[in-house]
């Protein structure tokens, strides 16, 4: 830490709970100084996503596993024909009532994500605006209504908040695994700041019922919690980070058990490093 002078105090981090740290100062270490700025040296811990990543590659390169034994990978990195774009629906297909106040682009892109045994790996593009999240939230919500199970992730914890929102707003139920930090940073600091400032933030309450559909992996005790939740409420729609599927308690909770990954939407796929897809698509390898 520096003060206003170029002082320099150094520390160390003892702990941390969304955006607050906690640091171990000796006693009259400040002795009434200001702080003006703080830099981090050093390096994170690897994260589960980090290590699990490091771990394929080290057994690719022992010749314990193979990536091509993954029909994904094999479709995206190793692809024996060219993969061709998917045709455009026919003027007879019938059009899922959801899919109504897509526009032509759009709803071609929706049922093509429905049809998995044409296109298994289905890539969509389009500039900023254009209606990619709001056409997962028409496809999720088809899903959701004819009860065929869906995951959905983004890379940030924002954009998996953005697709939480959209779905809500379409009256889909779904489960949110997060993280404790990210359940602190969301939406108890939100929550504070807001009530602190005695203003009402205009999506107040929507926050107040998208946390209910939240579930926070470190506080499960008994993987019967998520299969009652599950079972009892239809839930067929799994939303989390994609760094969250290398979590093992998604897996020891039993999520993957009774919501299986039949489908992974990604969005906003190409901020995503593409070393977490070839983990992913090593760990769910079988096309439908």
């Amino acid at each position: 830490m520096e003060d206003k002078n170029g002082g320099q105090i150094s520390t160390r981090a003892i702990g941390s709970s969304g955006r607050q740290t906690t640091v171990n100062l000796e006693q009259n270490a400040l002795n009434g100084r200001s702080i003006k700025s703080i830099k981090v040296v050093g390096r994170e811990d690897s994260s589960l996503s980090d290590t699990e990543r490091n771990t394929l590659a080290l057994r690719v390169l022992q010749g314990v596993h193979r990536l091509e034994d993954s029909s994904f990978i094999e479709a995206i990195w190793f692809p024996r024909n060219a993969i061709a774009s998917p045709p455009k629906p026919s003027a007879d297909v019938t059009i899922p009532y959801h899919f109504s106040s897509l526009n032509p682009s759009q709803r071609s892109a929706a049922i093509s994500m429905l049809d998995c045994d044409a296109n298994p790996i289905l890539l969509c593009h389009g500039p900023p605006g254009t209606g990619k999240t709001r056409t997962i939230a028409a496809v999720v919500k088809e899903l959701d209504a004819t009860g065929q199970p869906s995951w959905l992730c983004a890379q940030s914890n924002v954009g998996v908040k953005n697709i939480a929102e959209k779905l809500f707003k379409e009256g889909v139920d779904f489960r949110l695994i997060v993280s404790k930090d990210f359940y602190v940073e969301w939406y108890v600091d939100h929550f504070c700041e807001m009530h602190q400032a005695h203003f009402r933030f205009r999506h107040e309450e929507i926050y107040e019922k998208i946390i209910q559909k939240v579930v926070r992996l470190d506080e499960i005790r008994d993987p019967r919690q998520v299969e009652t939740d599950i079972r009892q409420n239809g839930i067929c729609t799994i939303l989390c980070t994609i760094s969250m599927l290398s979590n093992p308690g998604v897996a020891q909770q039993g999520f993957y058990r009774h919501v299986p990954v039949q489908r992974l939407m990604v969005d906003e796929a190409s901020q995503i490093y593409v070393g977490q897809y070839i983990v992913r698509s090593y760990t769910f390898r079988c096309i439908p």
